[in-house]
């Protein structure tokens, strides 16, 4: 196959029939396991068709096939593919027609797009939609390939533009699929576009039919297993929007092993590793010849919200106890950058098989591995069912079971988030640190609390209640608990925060039926917009209104560090539910906690009427009150690690000794 086109080119590559370029096709089609003869066949092919576009095509995907082959080189292998795609792309545009569009020209747009959309160029991807308006103009019109209106309305998603996402979906939910596997795909993103739109009363018969399409999937072989496996992640992850029970909750995980199957080894070694439990962590016994080895896995180190809760971890931890590696499934560039990763091992996982990580971390011979993602985006799960370390933990990220005892053992709470009366079923044996709770906060934008405005602010002499939570979280129950509240204190005002940057026209109309009755000047949108932006709100409101069943966390903790008391709801059963109400409480202000809808609107009311108790909570342009300061104190980095640190090693004596690698 090297040598087809020599005879031709050693011509001068004249008298070259469209049979011979066929001919070569045929011969790349068919050789596709020779990756390298392939690659200089279509060299030559270029020098000789230098206009045809799909050999520009075909090099991006020899890239693409090279991603996965090259470990922590193939963000090279993506770039390099990229370049293909976009080259190709340029030369396909030279005919805008889509009548004379060559079959691979689709196909070309569709793998660039997708593979810019899973590295995150979003903005590139706008840059060439807009450039180019006649061409996707024609591209979106009937009749439409089904996988590009997929791939636009997921690309809606992705960039906040839900009402444009809403369209297309509502158009493709009507048609009959192609294919189950496209059917899946669109039912499957529909599921997150009505959650992000708060379509809250269509979520339950969505998620349903979802569940039992991930029961049908896995005996099709029509559908890709990552599709599959796709599906059940979301449906998982959707599926904490809203109260659910027990019961139910444990028919879905039933299927955690069918899509994480491990690597048929997993059980043994999870035997073998108990077995060699000692009595105690080696580290308190005077053989102790290393530091405990420790694993974080997560794709959120960095730039997201759990790091304002991983990050103060990661800067504390005692280096002569715990030898620490950050496992990096996302944004490795960024993670090996930022100062306080720097004080551990950071190693890309970003472009490893699933069997190449686990042998990576049981190689450096990890004694925990601590998983930050549960289902959310960027997990590794199928990682963890290979059992790369002796014990394996749930923390932080993901507010539920991850549905198997194989995956992690163990997960870190506490008692106020996870009460002890409660039904939620976890497959993990549930670690609780109680003396100080199971979250440590650390602002990552702010160095001093904002001043409370009062009669400076733009809104006085209103009262203003701040929702500040995506509108995802807010549930029919939580709107009419705000409008009760307003309804009640006529000196008050709600102060909305918008989560998309579109017009947001179908939140606005959604919020205004929902406080119908409420005076319009009362309601006050603001805009999505920078992070200063948001962080000044804090400086205008008297308090702040929580969520549920789903309640907020980063957005309770960056309340509560500017001194902004929070009313919020627990539940019995909800670890989702908890959350600020374990955080509240934990700062010392259990009498902002309610435990049904109508207590929630009696506290709202009580503290919006009580000038006095909230400029104690909230303070002034002097200095923050008392909610700050109880909030901090609770946050005390110290004293939470000194718990934290203890029940890992604790857990790590399960399996201490076991691993054979060095870091």
């Amino acid at each position: 196959m090297d040598h087809f086109l020599d005879p031709i080119l050693a011509r001068g590559g004249k008298n070259i029939s469209e049979t011979t370029y066929q001919e070569g096709i045929t011969l790349l089609q068919t050789h596709q396991d020779d990756p390298a003869g392939c690659e200089l066949l279509l060299h030559q092919m270029l020098f000789v068709w230098p206009r045809r576009p799909e050999l520009y095509y075909f090099q991006g995907c020899m890239a693409l096939r090279a991603v996965g082959r090259e470990g922590g080189n193939g963000g090279d292998a993506v770039m390099v593919a990229l370049s293909w795609f976009q080259r190709a792309f340029h030369e396909f545009y030279r005919d805008p027609h889509p009548e004379n569009w060559h079959p691979y020209h689709i196909e070309n747009l569709l793998d660039f797009f997708k593979l810019l959309f899973d590295h995150h160029y979003t903005d590139y991807i706008s840059h060439v939609m807009e450039t180019h308006v006649d061409l996707f103009r024609s591209l979106s019109s009937p009749p439409a390939d089904l996988r590009w209106l997929l791939f636009l309305g997921a690309f809606y998603i992705k960039t906040n533009q839900l009402n444009q996402a809403d369209r297309i979906y509502a158009h493709l939910l009507s048609l009959e699929p192609a294919s189950r596997d496209l059917d899946y795909k669109i039912c499957n993103n529909c599921l997150i576009l009505y959650t992000r739109m708060a379509r809250f009363n269509e979520l339950p018969w969505l998620l349903k039919r979802r569940f039992d399409v991930c029961h049908a999937m896995l005996e099709d072989p029509a559908v890709e297993f990552a599709t599959k496996v796709n599906v059940y992640c979301s449906n998982m992850l959707q599926y904490d929007y809203m109260y659910h029970d027990p019961a139910e909750r444990q028919k879905m995980v039933g299927y955690v092993d069918a899509y994480f199957p491990g690597d048929g080894e997993a059980e043994t070694r999870a035997r073998d590793f108990s077995d060699m439990a000692p009595e105690q962590p080696p580290f308190l016994s005077q053989r102790q010849q290393r530091p405990l080895r420790l694993g974080y896995l997560s794709s959120d180190f960095v730039g997201h919200a759990v790091s304002h809760f991983i990050l103060p971890i990661l800067a504390h931890h005692d280096l002569t106890r715990f030898a620490v590696v950050l496992f990096a499934t996302q944004n490795y560039a960024a993670v090996a950058a930022d100062p306080v990763c720097q004080r551990h091992c950071v190693v890309n996982l970003q472009h490893l098989s699933t069997k190449d990580a686990a042998d990576y971390i049981r190689g450096l011979g990890i004694d925990i591995l601590v998983d930050l993602n549960g289902y959310t985006e960027g997990h590794r799960l199928d990682v963890l069912a290979y059992r790369p370390a002796p014990v394996q933990v749930a923390y932080l990220g993901f507010p539920n079971t991850v549905g198997s005892a194989r995956l992690c053992q163990y997960r870190l709470t506490d008692h106020l988030a996870d009460l002890p009366e409660s039904r939620q079923w976890f497959a993990e044996e549930r670690v609780y640190l109680d003396r100080r709770g199971f979250l440590l906060y650390r602002s990552l934008a702010q160095d001093r609390p904002l001043p409370f405005r009062d009669g400076n602010s733009p809104f006085f002499p209103w009262t203003v209640l701040g929702a500040l939570n995506r509108e995802s979280k807010n549930s029919d129950a939580v709107l009419a608990c705000w409008r009760a509240i307003l309804m009640r204190a006529a000196h008050t005002m709600l102060l909305i925060k918008l989560s998309t940057v579109e017009d947001d026209a179908h939140h606005r109309a959604k919020y205004r039926t929902a406080l119908a009755g409420v005076a319009e000047d009362r309601v006050v949108f603001v805009p999505y917009g920078s992070t200063a932006d948001y962080f000044q709100l804090f400086s205008v409101l008297d308090v702040v209104l929580d969520t549920f069943p789903y309640a907020g966390t980063t957005t309770t903790c960056n309340a509560l560090y500017n001194s902004v008391p929070v009313v919020t709801m627990a539940h019995r059963d909800l670890h989702a539910h908890n959350v600020s109400a374990a955080i509240v409480a934990r700062s010392g202000f259990p009498e902002l906690v309610a435990w049904n809808p109508d207590e929630y609107v009696d506290k709202a009311v009580a503290l919006a009427m009580d000038t006095a108790r909230r400029a104690e909570y909230r303070g002034n342009e002097a200095g923050p009150g008392t909610i700050h300061r109880g909030f901090v104190a609770s946050m005390e980095a110290e004293p939470f690690m000194e718990d934290y640190e203890a029940a890992l090693a604790k857990m790590g004596g399960q399996g201490v000794g076991s691993g054979s690698g060095s870091i």
